[in-house]
């Protein structure tokens, strides 16, 4: 009878781990996200550097907000932010957005400083 109540616990210290580390990947990258947005500062200096592994990663940020955004306005999630003109190629918007925000280098989200631009440059009529 000990033993099998001695069992139940060590059974119960052996999952508690799991328990606690499944919760840890669940609930704390939610709390700490806000911090950890890329910052418009952050992304133009990734856009202005010389090393072309860090403007990869400056296109492909801007690449993959907008494609975000296109997505999201086609799925009825967004209203329309900005409508760009037909045929336009990926290389011209990625230059509109990188060349904006040499001009206004500021700490807010790079997320909101493209949805900025867009609107800016590419307005809906």
């Amino acid at each position: 009878m000990i033993d099998s109540l001695f069992n139940i616990f060590k059974t119960g210290y052996d999952i508690l781990p799991r328990i606690l580390f499944v919760c840890f990947f669940l609930f704390i990258p939610n709390l700490s996200f806000a911090a950890n947005q890329l910052s418009s500062k952050e992304l133009t200096q990734l856009c202005s550097s010389e090393d072309r592994w860090y403007g990869g990663l400056c296109n492909g940020y801007i690449t993959g907000t907008v494609e975000s955004l296109l997505e999201m306005r086609e799925q009825g999630l967004i209203a329309e932010a900005f409508c760009f003109p037909p045929n336009i190629q990926r290389g011209q918007f990625i230059d509109a957005i990188r060349q904006s925000l040499e001009k206004k280098v500021d700490t807010k989200p790079a997320f909101e400083s493209i949805v900025l631009t867009l609107r800016e440059k590419y307005p809906c009529e």
